[in-house]
């Protein structure tokens, strides 16, 4: 009988030990669950960005202005002008801050 007793208790405590360890365990999957959606919010913003840059109607946009830019220029300098703002407009925001010059430190 003492040790139906004891056994009570062993079960007792295996059973809050099992719970504060599933507590743990959806606390941390929680955390990953939240990380993840931060993760997939960022991957969709940079994948819609990616793909307006890549649409026919901001291709035709880059041309028509590309165009009008070298038609515009009287001389060779003109022209390069206008193709350097091609290549410009074809640069997508995450290219574009890897290309800016770094400031130097004040």
């Amino acid at each position: 009988m003492e040790n139906l007793g004891s056994l009570r208790g062993k079960n007792t405590d295996v059973i809050q030990h099992l719970m504060q360890k599933s507590r743990e365990e959806q606390s941390a999957y929680m955390r990953n669950v939240e990380s993840f959606q931060s993760s997939r919010r960022v991957l969709q913003s940079q994948a819609k960005e990616m793909l307006d840059a890549l649409s026919l109607e901001s291709f035709d946009r880059l041309i028509d202005k590309t165009r009008k830019e070298m038609t515009g220029a009287w001389t060779t300098a003109g022209l390069k002008r206008g193709m350097e703002a091609s290549s410009r407009g074809r640069a997508t925001p995450w290219t574009r801050s890897r290309t800016r010059p770094s400031r130097p430190a004040t």
